[in-house]
């Protein structure tokens, strides 16, 4: 079974989370790679958040590098769990990344613009519902107000709570640069799907 656990609802970025979370040199990306903490921001730099990753990248980027880490320590999980498949996970350390709804859609919606298959409106319900039901299952998880997402420079009281709650240490300016990654590419995503739509549709907007 996985050592800890990161939950949170797409769109949430809790995948980001777990690259950070990885970056402490007390975990492996998975159990035959033993990166020291240089080889892994290179291989984040160069492979996970590179130029290339754009909107219509995204997604194949993240199942590519779901394979790398599929065995290591951090077990990423987007969707509602049945209530006793919760108290089965009780006992271990936990991380629920919560972030508002419309900040959850609006980034999935530029990724995965049919939501699955599903309205808007089910989709925000279903991000509430996901944040209602894992604080109620797991009482002991740290909760991380997904707000830190909204800024470039990573909060050092997010990083704190990490290591405190997990009890392991992460190097702060390592995950502030790959944060800053994160971000720049989260923003070139929004701005060239916008950038893309108002082409595709210049002459219904004007």
């Amino acid at each position: 079974m996985n050592k800890f656990f990161v939950f949170g609802y797409l769109g949430s970025g809790i995948n980001h989370l777990k690259w950070l979370i990885l970056l402490s040199d007390s975990l492996k990306f998975n159990s035959s790679c033993t990166r020291n903490l240089n080889d892994k921001v290179h291989l984040i730099e160069t492979d996970i958040y590179s130029v290339e990753r754009t909107y219509y990248t995204w997604l194949d980027i993240e199942k590519k590098f779901k394979k790398l880490t599929r065995d290591c320590d951090v077990s990423v999980e987007h969707n509602v769990w049945e209530e006793k498949q919760y108290f089965e996970i009780i006992d271990r350390k936990s991380i629920f990344l919560d972030r508002l709804p419309v900040d959850c859609l609006k980034h999935y919606f530029a990724i995965q613009n049919n939501l699955n298959a599903v309205s808007t409106k089910h989709f925000l319900w279903s991000v509430h519902l996901n944040s209602q039901t894992i604080k109620k299952c797991l009482p002991t998880l740290l909760v991380l107000d997904g707000s830190f997402l909204e800024n470039k420079v990573l909060s050092k009281d997010i990083i704190n709570s990490i290591e405190k709650h997990l009890d392991i240490k992460i190097n702060y300016e390592a995950a502030n640069y790959v944060h800053g990654l994160w971000y720049d590419r989260s923003k070139k995503a929004e701005s060239d799907f916008l950038n893309d739509v108002s082409i595709l549709y210049k002459e219904r907007i004007q």
